[in-house]
Protein backbone atom coordinates (compact mmCIF):
# COMPACT_ATOMS: atom_id res chain seq x y z
CA UNK A 1 0.00 0.00 0.00
CA UNK A 2 1.17 3.24 -1.25
CA UNK A 3 2.34 5.42 2.15
CA UNK A 4 0.81 8.97 0.22
CA UNK A 5 -2.99 6.58 0.70
CA UNK A 6 -2.90 7.03 4.72
CA UNK A 7 -6.17 8.44 6.02
CA UNK A 8 -6.86 10.82 2.61
CA UNK A 9 -8.03 10.19 -0.70
CA UNK A 10 -5.75 10.70 -4.18
CA UNK A 11 -6.33 13.74 -5.53
CA UNK A 12 -4.01 15.72 -8.48
CA UNK A 13 -0.89 18.07 -8.03
CA UNK A 14 -0.55 20.01 -11.19
CA UNK A 15 3.12 21.03 -10.11
CA UNK A 16 4.63 18.33 -12.27
CA UNK A 17 2.85 19.78 -15.16
CA UNK A 18 2.26 23.27 -15.51
CA UNK A 19 1.34 24.25 -12.08
CA UNK A 20 -1.57 26.88 -12.99
CA UNK A 21 -2.54 29.07 -15.91
CA UNK A 22 -0.02 31.88 -14.64
CA UNK A 23 2.67 29.88 -13.98
CA UNK A 24 6.08 30.47 -16.59
CA UNK A 25 5.59 26.95 -17.25
CA UNK A 26 2.72 27.58 -18.68
CA UNK A 27 2.99 30.35 -20.35
CA UNK A 28 6.14 29.17 -21.66
CA UNK A 29 4.71 26.73 -23.21
CA UNK A 30 1.72 28.29 -24.60
CA UNK A 31 4.24 31.05 -26.62
CA UNK A 32 5.86 27.88 -28.01
CA UNK A 33 2.77 26.87 -29.04
CA UNK A 34 1.94 30.11 -30.82
CA UNK A 35 5.17 30.07 -32.40
CA UNK A 36 5.18 26.94 -33.87
CA UNK A 37 1.33 27.27 -35.82
CA UNK A 38 2.72 30.13 -37.17
CA UNK A 39 6.00 28.20 -38.47
CA UNK A 40 3.27 25.66 -39.74
CA UNK A 41 1.45 27.95 -41.49
CA UNK A 42 4.44 29.18 -43.59
CA UNK A 43 5.56 25.62 -44.02
CA UNK A 44 2.54 23.95 -45.26
CA UNK A 45 1.84 25.71 -48.17
CA UNK A 46 4.73 25.52 -49.47
CA UNK A 47 5.48 21.58 -48.73
CA UNK A 48 5.62 20.40 -52.44
CA UNK A 49 8.51 17.62 -52.12
CA UNK A 50 9.86 15.31 -50.45
CA UNK A 51 12.36 17.14 -47.95
CA UNK A 52 9.72 20.16 -47.36
CA UNK A 53 6.51 17.87 -46.48
CA UNK A 54 8.97 15.94 -43.94
CA UNK A 55 9.89 18.81 -42.13
CA UNK A 56 6.27 19.83 -41.96
CA UNK A 57 4.69 16.67 -40.80
CA UNK A 58 7.76 17.20 -38.20
CA UNK A 59 6.15 20.15 -37.30
CA UNK A 60 2.73 18.98 -37.42
CA UNK A 61 3.56 16.17 -34.67
CA UNK A 62 4.95 18.72 -32.23
CA UNK A 63 2.00 21.00 -32.88
CA UNK A 64 -0.51 18.38 -32.14
CA UNK A 65 1.21 17.09 -29.09
CA UNK A 66 1.39 20.68 -27.25
CA UNK A 67 -2.00 21.75 -28.24
CA UNK A 68 -3.03 18.27 -26.91
CA UNK A 69 -1.71 18.70 -23.92
CA UNK A 70 -2.48 22.40 -23.22
CA UNK A 71 -6.12 21.27 -24.08
CA UNK A 72 -5.92 18.40 -21.68
CA UNK A 73 -4.22 20.22 -19.10
CA UNK A 74 -6.98 22.75 -19.23
CA UNK A 75 -9.92 19.99 -19.34
CA UNK A 76 -8.55 18.64 -16.01
CA UNK A 77 -8.76 21.93 -14.27
CA UNK A 78 -12.05 22.49 -15.57
CA UNK A 79 -13.08 18.57 -14.13
CA UNK A 80 -12.19 19.32 -10.68
CA UNK A 81 -14.25 22.64 -10.30
CA UNK A 82 -16.91 23.54 -13.62
CA UNK A 83 -17.47 26.87 -12.08
CA UNK A 84 -13.77 28.06 -12.73
CA UNK A 85 -13.90 30.67 -15.30
CA UNK A 86 -10.96 30.61 -16.33
CA UNK A 87 -9.83 27.32 -17.49
CA UNK A 88 -12.68 27.03 -19.63
CA UNK A 89 -11.85 30.37 -21.25
CA UNK A 90 -8.59 28.85 -22.24
CA UNK A 91 -10.22 25.94 -23.85
CA UNK A 92 -11.76 28.26 -26.26
CA UNK A 93 -8.83 29.89 -26.85
CA UNK A 94 -6.34 26.22 -27.09
CA UNK A 95 -9.27 25.28 -29.38
CA UNK A 96 -9.24 27.93 -31.95
CA UNK A 97 -5.20 27.26 -32.34
CA UNK A 98 -6.63 23.06 -32.76
CA UNK A 99 -8.42 24.47 -35.42
CA UNK A 100 -5.79 25.97 -37.44
CA UNK A 101 -3.58 23.04 -36.82
CA UNK A 102 -6.10 20.76 -38.30
CA UNK A 103 -7.00 23.41 -40.94
CA UNK A 104 -3.13 22.96 -41.93
CA UNK A 105 -3.22 19.09 -41.58
CA UNK A 106 -6.26 18.72 -43.83
CA UNK A 107 -4.36 21.09 -46.26
CA UNK A 108 -1.14 18.89 -46.35
CA UNK A 109 -2.88 15.40 -46.40
CA UNK A 110 -5.30 16.97 -49.71
CA UNK A 111 -2.03 17.52 -51.32
CA UNK A 112 -1.02 13.98 -50.24
CA UNK A 113 -4.30 12.18 -51.69
CA UNK A 114 -4.02 13.68 -54.79
CA UNK A 115 -0.64 11.93 -55.53
CA UNK A 116 -0.61 9.30 -57.77
CA UNK A 117 1.12 6.24 -56.37
CA UNK A 118 3.24 6.15 -58.91
CA UNK A 119 4.39 9.47 -57.91
CA UNK A 120 8.10 9.17 -57.13
CA UNK A 121 7.80 11.10 -53.66
CA UNK A 122 6.91 8.16 -52.24
CA UNK A 123 10.11 6.46 -52.54
CA UNK A 124 11.87 9.84 -51.43
CA UNK A 125 9.65 10.29 -48.51
CA UNK A 126 9.13 7.80 -45.41
CA UNK A 127 5.78 8.03 -44.51
CA UNK A 128 5.27 5.00 -42.69
CA UNK A 129 4.68 6.53 -39.29
CA UNK A 130 2.43 8.95 -40.58
CA UNK A 131 0.07 6.26 -42.84
CA UNK A 132 -2.22 5.75 -39.48
CA UNK A 133 -3.26 9.57 -39.32
CA UNK A 134 -3.63 9.91 -43.16
CA UNK A 135 -5.91 7.08 -43.19
CA UNK A 136 -7.48 8.82 -39.68
CA UNK A 137 -7.70 12.62 -41.16
CA UNK A 138 -8.50 11.26 -44.69
CA UNK A 139 -11.71 9.32 -44.29
CA UNK A 140 -13.32 11.83 -42.05
CA UNK A 141 -16.71 12.97 -43.16
CA UNK A 142 -14.93 16.88 -42.96
CA UNK A 143 -12.39 15.76 -45.19
CA UNK A 144 -14.29 16.09 -48.26
CA UNK A 145 -15.67 20.20 -47.14
CA UNK A 146 -13.92 23.07 -49.15
CA UNK A 147 -11.37 24.70 -47.41
CA UNK A 148 -13.50 27.40 -46.63
CA UNK A 149 -16.68 25.45 -45.28
CA UNK A 150 -14.16 23.76 -43.16
CA UNK A 151 -12.29 27.04 -41.78
CA UNK A 152 -15.49 28.09 -41.13
CA UNK A 153 -16.89 25.34 -39.01
CA UNK A 154 -14.03 24.98 -36.99
CA UNK A 155 -13.98 28.53 -36.29
CA UNK A 156 -17.99 28.06 -35.00
CA UNK A 157 -16.70 24.70 -33.19
CA UNK A 158 -13.90 27.26 -31.06
CA UNK A 159 -16.57 30.25 -30.53
CA UNK A 160 -19.81 28.32 -30.25
CA UNK A 161 -19.78 24.26 -29.71
CA UNK A 162 -16.95 23.98 -27.31
CA UNK A 163 -18.79 26.87 -24.99
CA UNK A 164 -21.43 24.15 -25.48
CA UNK A 165 -19.81 21.71 -22.79
CA UNK A 166 -18.52 24.41 -20.58
CA UNK A 167 -22.53 25.70 -20.24
CA UNK A 168 -23.64 22.24 -19.59
CA UNK A 169 -20.99 21.54 -16.74
CA UNK A 170 -21.51 25.00 -15.72
CA UNK A 171 -25.43 24.30 -15.06
CA UNK A 172 -24.97 20.73 -13.58
CA UNK A 173 -22.37 22.35 -10.88
CA UNK A 174 -25.09 24.79 -9.25
CA UNK A 175 -26.99 21.33 -8.17
CA UNK A 176 -27.26 21.37 -4.20
CA UNK A 177 -29.78 17.82 -3.53
CA UNK A 178 -30.78 17.54 -0.57
CA UNK A 179 -31.18 13.27 -0.22
CA UNK A 180 -31.73 10.90 2.40
CA UNK A 181 -30.22 7.48 3.29
CA UNK A 182 -31.58 4.44 4.55
CA UNK A 183 -30.68 5.19 8.19
CA UNK A 184 -32.78 8.36 8.13
CA UNK A 185 -29.64 10.48 7.45
CA UNK A 186 -29.84 14.00 5.48
CA UNK A 187 -27.47 14.99 3.65
CA UNK A 188 -26.44 17.21 0.63
CA UNK A 189 -25.04 16.16 -2.84
CA UNK A 190 -23.17 17.84 -5.99
CA UNK A 191 -24.30 16.68 -9.08
CA UNK A 192 -21.18 14.53 -9.73
CA UNK A 193 -21.97 13.20 -6.55
CA UNK A 194 -25.51 12.04 -7.53
CA UNK A 195 -24.34 10.35 -10.74
CA UNK A 196 -22.02 7.98 -8.99
CA UNK A 197 -24.87 7.42 -6.61
CA UNK A 198 -27.22 6.10 -8.79
CA UNK A 199 -24.25 4.32 -10.41
CA UNK A 200 -22.33 2.77 -7.33
CA UNK A 201 -24.60 3.05 -3.79
CA UNK A 202 -25.80 -0.40 -2.68
CA UNK A 203 -28.47 1.94 -0.51
CA UNK A 204 -31.93 1.97 -2.65
CA UNK A 205 -33.19 4.81 -0.68
CA UNK A 206 -30.30 7.00 -1.29
CA UNK A 207 -30.50 6.05 -5.22
CA UNK A 208 -34.11 6.68 -4.71
CA UNK A 209 -34.04 10.23 -3.19
CA UNK A 210 -30.94 11.34 -5.40
CA UNK A 211 -32.93 10.33 -8.50
CA UNK A 212 -35.91 12.95 -7.29
CA UNK A 213 -33.70 15.52 -6.82
CA UNK A 214 -32.00 15.27 -10.24
CA UNK A 215 -35.39 14.96 -11.86
CA UNK A 216 -36.53 18.03 -9.71
CA UNK A 217 -33.79 19.96 -11.11
CA UNK A 218 -33.08 18.84 -14.81
CA UNK A 219 -37.31 19.80 -14.88
CA UNK A 220 -36.63 23.43 -13.19
CA UNK A 221 -34.11 23.61 -16.12
CA UNK A 222 -35.55 21.88 -18.93
CA UNK A 223 -35.71 24.63 -20.83
CA UNK A 224 -31.55 25.43 -20.41
CA UNK A 225 -30.50 22.02 -20.96
CA UNK A 226 -32.38 21.23 -24.60
CA UNK A 227 -31.27 24.67 -25.84
CA UNK A 228 -27.79 23.19 -25.00
CA UNK A 229 -28.56 19.90 -26.36
CA UNK A 230 -30.16 21.79 -29.42
CA UNK A 231 -27.30 24.02 -30.25
CA UNK A 232 -24.36 21.17 -30.05
CA UNK A 233 -26.89 18.80 -31.92
CA UNK A 234 -28.09 21.22 -34.61
CA UNK A 235 -24.18 22.42 -34.78
CA UNK A 236 -23.12 18.81 -35.88
CA UNK A 237 -26.42 18.34 -38.32
CA UNK A 238 -25.28 21.62 -40.09
CA UNK A 239 -21.91 20.07 -40.71
CA UNK A 240 -23.09 16.75 -42.16
CA UNK A 241 -25.22 18.70 -44.49
CA UNK A 242 -22.57 21.02 -45.72
CA UNK A 243 -20.23 17.27 -46.20
CA UNK A 244 -23.89 15.83 -47.62
CA UNK A 245 -23.10 12.82 -44.86
CA UNK A 246 -25.76 11.22 -43.78
CA UNK A 247 -25.73 12.16 -39.76
CA UNK A 248 -25.21 8.01 -38.48
CA UNK A 249 -21.89 8.17 -40.67
CA UNK A 250 -19.17 9.58 -38.57
CA UNK A 251 -20.72 7.91 -35.38
CA UNK A 252 -19.56 5.06 -37.44
CA UNK A 253 -16.31 6.02 -38.12
CA UNK A 254 -15.74 7.66 -34.41
CA UNK A 255 -16.04 4.24 -33.43
CA UNK A 256 -14.32 2.01 -36.15
CA UNK A 257 -17.26 0.08 -37.24
CA UNK A 258 -19.48 -0.12 -40.11
CA UNK A 259 -23.20 0.83 -40.60
CA UNK A 260 -23.85 -3.26 -41.78
CA UNK A 261 -22.16 -4.40 -37.74
CA UNK A 262 -24.77 -1.98 -36.58
CA UNK A 263 -27.40 -2.70 -38.26
CA UNK A 264 -26.07 -6.69 -37.72
CA UNK A 265 -26.26 -5.93 -33.55
CA UNK A 266 -29.42 -4.11 -33.45
CA UNK A 267 -31.03 -6.90 -35.51
CA UNK A 268 -29.45 -9.69 -32.82
CA UNK A 269 -30.88 -7.28 -29.92
CA UNK A 270 -34.35 -6.74 -31.33
CA UNK A 271 -34.35 -10.77 -31.97
CA UNK A 272 -33.66 -11.24 -28.05
CA UNK A 273 -35.06 -8.19 -26.80
CA UNK A 274 -37.12 -10.52 -24.40
CA UNK A 275 -34.49 -12.13 -23.00
CA UNK A 276 -33.32 -8.30 -21.90
CA UNK A 277 -36.70 -7.98 -20.36
CA UNK A 278 -36.32 -11.08 -18.49
CA UNK A 279 -33.04 -9.91 -16.95
CA UNK A 280 -34.56 -6.38 -16.08
CA UNK A 281 -37.64 -8.39 -14.23
CA UNK A 282 -35.32 -11.13 -12.48
CA UNK A 283 -33.16 -8.47 -11.31
CA UNK A 284 -36.28 -6.51 -9.86
CA UNK A 285 -36.94 -9.16 -7.69
CA UNK A 286 -34.00 -9.18 -5.91
CA UNK A 287 -35.21 -5.95 -4.60
CA UNK A 288 -38.28 -7.08 -3.20
CA UNK A 289 -40.72 -5.36 -6.55
CA UNK A 290 -42.04 -7.04 -9.63
CA UNK A 291 -41.11 -4.25 -12.09
CA UNK A 292 -37.35 -2.57 -11.93
CA UNK A 293 -37.59 1.08 -10.48
CA UNK A 294 -35.69 3.39 -13.09
CA UNK A 295 -32.85 4.29 -10.06
CA UNK A 296 -32.35 0.94 -9.61
CA UNK A 297 -30.86 0.28 -13.51
CA UNK A 298 -28.04 0.65 -12.71
CA UNK A 299 -27.57 -0.05 -9.05
CA UNK A 300 -25.01 -3.14 -7.64
CA UNK A 301 -25.72 -6.08 -6.87
CA UNK A 302 -27.86 -6.14 -3.44
CA UNK A 303 -25.94 -7.34 -0.50
CA UNK A 304 -26.72 -8.07 3.05
CA UNK A 305 -25.48 -5.22 4.33
CA UNK A 306 -23.59 -1.84 2.90
CA UNK A 307 -19.93 -2.25 2.18
CA UNK A 308 -17.57 0.69 2.15
CA UNK A 309 -14.60 -0.33 0.66
CA UNK A 310 -11.55 2.14 1.69
CA UNK A 311 -9.73 3.92 -1.39
CA UNK A 312 -6.69 2.25 -0.07
CA UNK A 313 -7.89 -1.29 0.14
CA UNK A 314 -9.31 -0.74 -3.18
CA UNK A 315 -6.15 -0.06 -4.70
CA UNK A 316 -4.42 -2.90 -3.26
CA UNK A 317 -6.86 -5.34 -4.87
CA UNK A 318 -6.89 -3.57 -8.26
CA UNK A 319 -2.83 -3.88 -7.86
CA UNK A 320 -3.05 -7.48 -6.85
CA UNK A 321 -5.00 -8.35 -9.77
CA UNK A 322 -2.83 -6.43 -12.32
CA UNK A 323 0.36 -7.85 -10.88
CA UNK A 324 -1.11 -11.05 -12.20
CA UNK A 325 -1.22 -9.22 -15.89
CA UNK A 326 2.11 -7.50 -15.52
CA UNK A 327 4.23 -7.32 -12.43
CA UNK A 328 5.45 -3.83 -12.64
CA UNK A 329 1.39 -2.67 -12.20
CA UNK A 330 1.90 -2.53 -8.53
CA UNK A 331 4.64 -0.29 -8.18
CA UNK A 332 3.38 1.72 -11.38
CA UNK A 333 -0.22 2.18 -9.94
CA UNK A 334 1.50 3.49 -6.57
CA UNK A 335 3.62 5.67 -8.52
CA UNK A 336 0.51 7.50 -10.15
CA UNK A 337 -1.01 8.19 -6.81
CA UNK A 338 2.56 9.64 -5.27
CA UNK A 339 2.74 11.89 -8.38
CA UNK A 340 -0.43 13.54 -8.16
CA UNK A 341 -1.94 11.55 -11.18
CA UNK A 342 -5.11 10.76 -9.63
CA UNK A 343 -7.66 12.70 -8.49
CA UNK A 344 -11.24 10.27 -6.46
CA UNK A 345 -12.19 13.21 -3.98
CA UNK A 346 -16.05 14.04 -3.86
CA UNK A 347 -16.23 17.51 -4.25
CA UNK A 348 -18.91 20.84 -4.75
CA UNK A 349 -18.33 21.87 -8.10
CA UNK A 350 -16.55 18.60 -9.73
CA UNK A 351 -17.63 17.36 -13.16
CA UNK A 352 -19.24 14.43 -12.82
CA UNK A 353 -18.46 10.70 -14.46
CA UNK A 354 -14.99 9.29 -15.14
CA UNK A 355 -12.37 9.97 -18.07
CA UNK A 356 -8.62 9.88 -18.49
CA UNK A 357 -6.64 12.34 -20.05
CA UNK A 358 -3.07 12.02 -20.77
CA UNK A 359 -0.82 15.25 -21.10
CA UNK A 360 1.04 13.81 -23.85
CA UNK A 361 4.40 16.65 -24.14
CA UNK A 362 4.84 15.63 -20.77
CA UNK A 363 4.13 12.04 -20.92
CA UNK A 364 1.43 12.35 -17.87
CA UNK A 365 -1.12 10.39 -17.37
CA UNK A 366 -4.30 11.78 -15.31
CA UNK A 367 -7.18 9.48 -13.71
CA UNK A 368 -10.25 11.60 -13.15
CA UNK A 369 -13.69 10.03 -11.32
CA UNK A 370 -15.24 10.53 -7.94
CA UNK A 371 -14.92 7.52 -6.09
CA UNK A 372 -17.34 6.47 -3.51
CA UNK A 373 -16.16 2.84 -1.58
CA UNK A 374 -18.51 0.62 -3.04
CA UNK A 375 -17.57 -2.74 -5.56
CA UNK A 376 -18.70 -0.93 -8.81
CA UNK A 377 -17.09 2.85 -7.80
CA UNK A 378 -13.97 0.41 -7.59
CA UNK A 379 -14.15 -1.45 -11.23
CA UNK A 380 -14.11 1.96 -12.35
CA UNK A 381 -10.97 2.61 -10.85
CA UNK A 382 -9.48 -0.74 -12.32
CA UNK A 383 -10.98 0.96 -15.77
CA UNK A 384 -9.14 3.93 -15.31
CA UNK A 385 -6.19 2.76 -14.39
CA UNK A 386 -5.68 0.55 -17.22
CA UNK A 387 -6.43 3.20 -19.67
CA UNK A 388 -3.53 5.07 -17.34
CA UNK A 389 -1.17 2.23 -17.76
CA UNK A 390 -1.69 2.12 -21.52
CA UNK A 391 -0.53 5.10 -22.02
CA UNK A 392 2.55 4.99 -19.87
CA UNK A 393 4.17 1.72 -21.32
Amino acid sequence: MTSSLKNKMPAWDFRSSYGSLSSPAYRKARQRLEADIHILAGLVPNAKDAVSIAIALEHLAEVFSLTDSLIGYCRCLSAIDTREQEAAKERVRLWEIHSRYYELITELFHRLADLKKSDPIWKELDFSKWEWLFERVSTRWSFSLSPRTLQLLYELKASNFVPCSDLYHSVNAHLVATVRTMDGLTKHQSHSQCIAVLKTSEDPKLRQSTFTALNEYYSQNAYLYASIFNMLTGFRLKGFEFAEMDFMAPAYWQNAVSSEAADALMTVVRANRHMLRKSVISRALFTGKSAMEVWDLNAPAPLRREIHIPYEEALDKIKEVGKVLDERIPETFDLFVEKGWVEVRQLPGKQNGAFFQGILSLNEPRIFSTYLGSFASMSQQAIMYGHAWHFWL
